[in-house]
């Protein structure tokens, strides 16, 4: 899909498939679009796109995650398996904002999976952004404690906001680490 608008606007696509991600879209005022895999996450966006007629400024995925991959819907997405999401991927490329576009996974520990993160930046052509750290529902972003093991949750209560550190990598493959996001 090519872009359609100079306009832009941010969209958020939810796993809602599971508890804590219906009350992550509860928490954020039914904002999110449902998603239950790659597929209608990317139809989702797709028709939201249209219907907005302006493109993504931002595409915020909610999701859960490990060091291997991330979820988005009942599919599990790694560098590994990447090539057989990108049909499926690619209908979103040309729907981001041009110059200011970007993707923002909120699936825990994704910034420290900068090759996954490349994948989606290169092929969707924008700046993707990730925190490396464990990320809850409600926006909470924990830490685990090094050495006793404990977690802490930080004060701030959404990662909307810009105020958190994250991990930028560029289509390029340029990794920047404690970074905000826009």
């Amino acid at each position: 899909m090519a872009s359609i608008t100079t306009s832009a606007k941010d969209i958020i696509v939810i796993d809602t498939s599971e508890a804590v991600g219906a009350l992550s879209q509860l928490f954020r005022g039914f904002a999110g679009l449902s998603m239950s895999s790659v597929k209608t996450m990317t139809t989702n966006v797709s028709a939201q796109v249209i219907k907005n007629q302006a493109d993504i400024r931002g595409l915020r995925i909610i999701d859960h995650g490990n060091l291997q991959g991330c979820e988005i819907g009942c599919d599990f997405v790694t560098t590994a398996n990447f090539t057989s999401f990108l049909p499926d991927l690619l209908t979103l490329k040309g729907c981001f904002c041009p110059y200011t576009g970007f993707a923002h996974f909120l699936n825990c520990l994704q910034g420290q999976n900068t090759a996954l993160m490349h994948e989606f930046a290169q092929w969707w052509n924008v700046p993707v952004y990730a925190g490396e750290w464990y990320t809850n529902a409600l926006g909470l972003n924990m830490y685990a404690h090094p050495y006793k093991g404990l977690l802490t949750f930080k004060a701030i209560p959404d990662p909307f906001l810009g105020f958190q550190q994250w991990v930028r990598v560029d289509p390029s493959g340029t990794v920047t680490r404690n970074v905000t996001v826009p």
